[in-house]
């Protein structure tokens, strides 16, 4: 059957709505702060195969690989029926690590499997030993201590598993909030597989099939017409992971051998010439290996191209198992799989493109998850201190810059993508009891270049009523965020406290730090890496900067050569001086 052109484009787009549907589900009615303020899920249509076929506004790192998750659902079940969903959260079962609960149902329609949907949802609590779903030094799945959900059926007949429920809510420390955000994520799969039907009503199953394998491969030819106008090219870099005391004292090293095949249609990622796994959380799944690759090559590629199998699959991956990229198997832990080294893979990768031209290539974004992006648990007191484990996800910046664009603000770092939500502080306070002392632009913290990297965010927070444990992990701090072609790293990361006499504390790089009611837990986030040299930048853009108080006038003497007259409320170019100045600056 052929697929008229206007009816594949009309197509495309109600499978976006549905996804959008799916997502805005999730966040209506979900009950966990990741979920309902921070957005941190992805949804997705798949084949009866497993296949990816449709995502729209996703997080990269849970979803660019989530049919490695469906197609476990497909080979471990020959029963499958409608009313069935099933919840895989396994790093050794295709999921990208245990805090990403994925549940899927398939889409039945006059009695053929005909789609699959996905939401991916992340938790506040998973059952860790510790109240915190990333554990750096989680030695192995057992200290770990996660709930393991191998691709597990939750439902059937559209009725819960009352065992698989009963057995999670006794592990995981506030069991409501977690059914809630389990019933949002399972009525997210079900308005999918509602909208799916409605459409094979109206237009035909053998319809739906058609445009199914025509949009396949219409995503296919599009990226293979993408790679043929690169060059044939094969190179190699390198980058590491911060220093992480009594783990890896010189950081954790990561080496690529990106290799461009135009006529092949295909571009090739080696990884094999990495690391051991080590014996704690930071090992990549063979889920988030993959979405970390995809990410950081979609990254330079055209944004319209569409986020399908059709479109990953011409993109091959050579890793190793039971090595720090690649995949491992249980016991390893891999807790840490969605931040810490996936997100230093991106950077590696997205930068690495620069190679093929000056105006080729992203800088390295910010990576680091310091206390403003972190696990909090502790006892409410506004509800007779019931407790409580939540996500605060706030106070973050440091997107990369790239040519022709200064880096996003809110950016999260290279795996989140600028997908998650940055959301008031009033919000965040009653949602938990938490008070906000201050979030706000850390001057000349970005990377300064043609085009900026964005400036990381400087925050302050403290529980109230009674104590709260903050788990958090730097990043970001020894190696900050490079830049690309001439610019400038990004400034590094920091986390502190203030003491109720109101001194300043070293805190470690990497803890979970009780913090008292009388005292404030500090947080910098790291900027993003410039792209190009700073004293090619737009004067107009670095007295715009100036102005808002991203950038020092000292600053924009000192690394941007523009001269400002701070006398009126706007602030002038002293373009004559500027001239000088530059000039000066290129000469040394």
């Amino acid at each position: 059957m052929k697929i008229e052109p206007h009816m594949l484009a009309i197509l495309a787009r109600k499978f976006n709505v549905i996804v959008n549907e799916m997502n805005h589900t999730l966040e209506k009615v979900s009950r966990s702060a990741a979920l309902n303020l921070a957005k941190d899920f992805s949804s997705a249509v798949l084949t009866s195969e497993g296949d990816l076929f449709c995502l729209t506004q996703a997080i990269p790192i849970i979803v660019a690989s989530c049919s490695m998750a469906a197609k476990q659902m497909t080979g471990l079940f020959g029963d499958l029926r409608p009313g069935d969903c099933f919840l895989n959260n396994s790093p050794y079962y295709g999921s990208s690590h245990h805090g990403d609960f994925a549940y899927m149902a398939p889409v039945f329609y006059k009695g053929e499997h005909i789609l699959t949907t996905l939401s991916v949802a992340h938790q506040a609590d998973i059952g860790n030993s510790q109240p915190t779903t990333f554990m750096p030094f989680a030695k192995d799945l057992y200290e770990e201590g996660a709930l393991d959900f191998p691709c597990v059926r939750v439902q059937r007949d559209y009725a819960d598993v009352e065992d698989v429920v009963r057995m999670a809510k006794i592990r995981i420390r506030n069991p409501e909030q977690w059914y809630g955000d389990y019933l949002a994520a399972v009525g997210a799969v079900r308005i999918g597989e509602k909208r799916i039907i409605e459409l094979c009503d109206k237009y035909g199953a053998a319809t739906i099939k058609a445009f199914l394998a025509e949009w396949q491969d219409y995503s296919r030819r599009r990226m293979v017409d993408e790679i043929g106008r690169l060059p044939r090219r094969s190179w190699e870099a390198t980058n590491a992971h911060d220093p992480i005391e009594g783990l890896a004292p010189d950081g954790i090293p990561l080496k690529v051998k990106l290799s461009i095949l135009p006529e092949e249609g295909k571009i090739q990622v080696d990884l094999r010439d990495n690391i051991a796994c080590l014996e704690a959380g930071y090992n990549l799944s063979e889920a988030t290996t993959r979405s970390a690759v995809v990410t950081g090559i979609l990254n330079n590629l055209s944004s319209d191209l569409p986020r399908n199998d059709g479109v990953y699959n011409c993109i091959e991956i050579l890793a190793r198992e039971n090595a720090i990229v690649g995949g491992v198997q249980p016991p390893y832990s891999t807790s840490m799989a969605t931040v810490g080294v996936a997100a230093r893979l991106i950077n590696l990768i997205q930068s690495m493109f620069a190679e093929l031209g000056p105006d080729k290539g992203l800088a390295e974004g910010a990576t680091s998850f310091s206390p403003s992006v972190a696990s909090v648990c502790g006892k409410d007191f506004r509800y007779d201190d019931r407790l409580f484990v939540n996500a605060v996800i706030y106070g973050f910046g440091g997107g990369p810059a790239l040519h022709g664009h200064d880096g996003w603000l809110t950016y999260l770092g290279p795996p989140g993508g600028c997908q998650v939500d940055f959301i008031s502080a009033e919000i965040f306070e009653l949602k938990m009891p938490i008070l906000f002392g201050c979030c706000e632009v850390e001057t000349d913290s970005g990377g300064a270049g043609e085009w900026d990297g964005a400036p990381g965010i400087r925050c302050l927070m403290r529980p109230r009523g009674n104590p709260a444990l903050w788990s958090y992990f730097l990043d970001s701090k020894v190696f900050p965020p490079k830049g690309l072609h001439g610019g400038h790293a990004g400034a590094p990361s920091a986390a502190w406290k203030v003491d109720a006499a109101g001194n300043e504390v070293a805190i470690p790089d990497i803890s979970s730090e009780e913090i008292q009611p009388t005292e404030w837990i500090g947080s910098l986030w790291p900027g993003g890496g410039g792209f190009g040299d700073p004293l090619d930048r737009d004067p107009e853009r670095v007295r715009h900067r100036v102005r808002n108080g991203w950038v020092s006038p000292e600053k924009a003497r000192g690394v941007y050569g523009v001269a400002l007259d701070l006398s009126g409320e706007d602030y002038r170019v002293d373009q004559e001086r500027t001239a000088q100045l530059r000039l000066e600056l290129r000469n040394r």
